[in-house]
């Protein structure tokens, strides 16, 4: 049977998210069957130790599956996955946009977005997140956090009941610091508590020496004459354990979007050794909710106060992690993995049906997003090398559009648009459709956002230009005005009988008088300090110029220009 191989990332020191969203679900579906069209193959998964990913990772795969982010950029990943047929799931399990008050607030995680928008699907482990998400990528599986019960660490403890001191505690990672601190007078009152100190302690479980925000939590915890425990953290794989020291579990959360993306995690594993949970008013809106719900700070108390004088704690957490483990099934979890990895390794990326797209390439081995245009013939200035992109555009439009229809758009594009952009394939067709939505003439692919004058700033960067452009401008019949939509280095697409009026209009009549007008051909051949281009070797080998003629920044302003002469034409940006 045909293998389908399938690179599962994890990272070199596993943590829990890529524990629980990566690492226990693709182990399960290791050697499962799929169908990929007619051909039923074997699902083979690889797990790769680092978040670093190299192009030999796709070469040898066909699909990528990781959690959150990558070290690697968006488009990279978006360009080898093309480049080499691979498909991509990514995994989101937390919102990304954090509260203030998160000790990571200021880490910047508007990446996993971006990276969202590029995937081909998307795991995640809520609806609510998947509700943010939906915007961004409509391919989307909603995939609990369910344990494996019975397997590894995730046994079913039945122990008896604890008949020292009540164990209140938490069970987590520094990472719930500011949501440990909203219950801060909560835990004042029980620690002053008379009855409370005499029958319980804090327990704090994932403790690790040393640790800044750990240090804070255990201030937190320390009260006078009332006992607190601390238990260390243990590996991914091993963690379960913590829970044996637990008899009552805090979950608080502090009200957030970021605390409503959260999954139920902490009731499924308190489940297992019976734990009663009391947890924030955003657990009622989860998953799973069989645990207490605190609806105002104060409850955390109140509720501490009643399992212990009731001395119910034991019995009600055993009534409610049954719920909890009638609910979970890791089996249905693995089932629903499959059906989507089988869909999205079935899955292509389409182009709208009223879209062509030209990518244009200056070499034969460069790789392109869009229809190919091989321009690497030109290398000559017989063969107007200097006009750069300005050579295809022409030919596509005189020769090479017959079929489409004068409301279809057209888009004619540097290979290095994408990486420039920061905008691959995926989120450029789900971007412009949606602009395409309301019909304008023409949509601005550029991301730049101006702060000056367009014309005046390219005349600071080619002293000359303004001469030339607008001696021009006179003869084409243009009023040269700074445009209010700048549109540089042909980052549009327009309908096609635009795109045919300005260039059959403007472009084409443009380059001929750059070439026959006596004054402007004196001009237009002198170096136009192009500095950030190829060096004068690379030039020399490809173009057969000696410098960057002016030609190409004259004639890439053309476009705004046209516009603004021309209030009739609608204009959307990115």
């Amino acid at each position: 049977m045909k293998e389908y191989h399938l690179l599962a990332v994890l990272e070199e020191k596993l943590g829990g998210s890529r524990y629980h969203r990566v690492k226990l679900p693709l182990t399960s579906i290791d050697n499962k069957v799929i169908k990929i069209g007619e051909e039923e193959c074997i699902v083979k998964v690889t797990f790769k130790d680092s978040t670093m990913l190299e192009e030999e990772d796709f070469k040898n795969n066909d699909m990528v599956y990781f959690n959150w982010s990558l070290q690697n950029g968006v488009n990279w990943v978006s360009t080898m996955a093309q480049q080499h047929n691979v498909k991509v799931i990514q995994d989101i399990d937390d919102f990304w946009i954090l509260p203030k008050k998160h000790i990571q607030h200021k880490v910047d995680y508007s990446r996993v977005p971006l990276f969202a928008a590029i995937a081909d699907g998307l795991v995640v482990a809520t609806n609510r997140l998947a509700l943010n998400l939906s915007k961004i990528n409509e391919n989307i599986c909603i995939n609990y956090n369910e344990l494996p019960v019975g397997e590894g660490q995730f046994q079913i403890v039945d122990r008896p009941k604890n008949e020292g001191k009540i164990r209140v505690g938490i069970c987590g990672s520094v990472s719930h610091l500011h949501d440990y601190q909203s219950i801060k007078n909560n835990l004042k009152q029980i620690a002053k508590d008379k009855k409370l100190k005499d029958k319980c302690k804090f327990v704090l479980c994932g403790y690790v020496e040393g640790d800044k925000y750990w240090s804070k939590i255990v201030e937190l915890f320390t009260f006078e004459g009332f006992e607190l425990e601390l238990c260390e953290a243990k590996e991914a794989d091993s963690y379960m354990e913590l829970y044996s020291n637990i008899d009552i579990l805090l979950a608080p959360l502090s009200p957030s979007e970021f605390a409503e993306c959260k999954s139920a995690l902490k009731i499924m594993e308190a489940s297992l050794h019976g734990i009663v949970v009391i947890a924030s008013g955003e657990y009622e809106r989860k998953e799973i909710n069989n645990c207490l719900i605190a609806r105002k700070s104060s409850d955390y108390y109140k509720l501490v106060k009643q399992l212990v004088e009731g001395n119910v704690w034991y019995e009600l957490g055993k009534e409610l992690s049954k719920e909890t483990l009638d609910t979970i099934s890791f089996s249905e979890r693995v089932e629903k993995l499959m059906g989507f990895v089988e869909l999205i390794a079935n899955k292509e990326v389409v182009c709208p049906d009223n879209l062509k797209m030209y990518s244009i390439a200056y070499n034969k081995d460069q790789f392109t997003e869009y229809e190919k245009y091989d321009n690497s013939h030109i290398t000559t200035v017989e063969q107007k090398s200097y006009l750069f992109e300005v050579n295809p555009i022409i030919d596509i439009i005189d020769n090479k559009i017959d079929d489409l229809k004068d409301e279809d758009y057209l888009g004619i594009l540097s290979w290095k648009y994408s990486i420039k952009m920061n905008i691959p394939k995926p989120l450029f067709y789900k971007m412009t459709k949606e602009l395409m939505a309301s019909s304008p003439d023409v949509i601005n692919v550029s991301r730049f956002k101006w702060q000056h004058n367009y014309l005046a700033w390219t005349e600071v960067q080619h002293p000359g230009f303004l001469e030339i452009f607008e001696f021009l401008c006179v003869k084409l019949g243009l009023r040269m005005i700074e445009p209010t939509i700048p549109i540089h280095s042909n980052y549009f697409i327009a309908k096609k009988d635009i795109y045919v009026k300005y260039v059959n209009e403007i472009l084409k009549p443009a380059v001929e008088l750059l070439e026959t007008d006596e004054y402007l051909v004196s001009k237009v051949f002198n170096n136009a300090n192009y500095p950030a281009g190829l060096n004068k070797e690379d030039l020399k080998k490809y173009t057969g110029l000696e410098h960057y003629t002016y030609h190409t920044f004259v004639l890439e302003r053309l476009f705004s220009v046209w516009i603004e002469n021309n209030e009739y034409i609608t204009v959307n940006s990115l």
